[in-house]
């Protein structure tokens, strides 16, 4: 059964993968022992797939409000990520992770606050 997904829903997937992402890298830097070798890479590797998937099925709309997101290069991360695994290069991952999720984590908080005040402004919330 293919379940149907609001933008809300995808939005929240990628923030939450950032999150994970975030959280696992500072788990690994207060106890670098405690991790099997390998466990953060593919971690992380699992949710910048995530976070490729959902932007893919962001709509328009969504994407339009963060126009200093670069969405086609996020989906083609993805692909990357998921089908050069051979290839990846850790300095542009660390990029990504230090640079580029903090900004996006920071739109789409941004993005997901307009949606909820433009649906409580229809409803007759505000």
């Amino acid at each position: 059964m293919i379940v149907e997904r609001s933008q809300a829903d995808w939005l929240q997937d990628i923030r939450e993968a950032i999150s994970n992402i975030q959280r696992y890298r500072a788990a690994v830097e207060r106890n670098p022992d405690a991790f099997p070798l390998g466990m953060l890479e593919q971690a992380t590797m699992d949710n910048l797939t995530i976070i490729g998937e959902a932007a893919k099925h962001l709509s328009e709309d969504v994407t339009s409000r963060a126009p200093e997101i670069p969405w086609r290069r996020i989906a083609g991360f993805r692909n990357v990520v998921v089908h050069e695994y051979w290839g990846r290069d850790p300095e542009i991952i660390a990029n990504t992770i230090d640079e580029h999720l903090p900004q996006l984590d920071a739109a789409l908080a941004r993005v997901q606050r307009e949606l909820i005040e433009e649906r409580e402004s229809k409803n007759g919330f505000i």
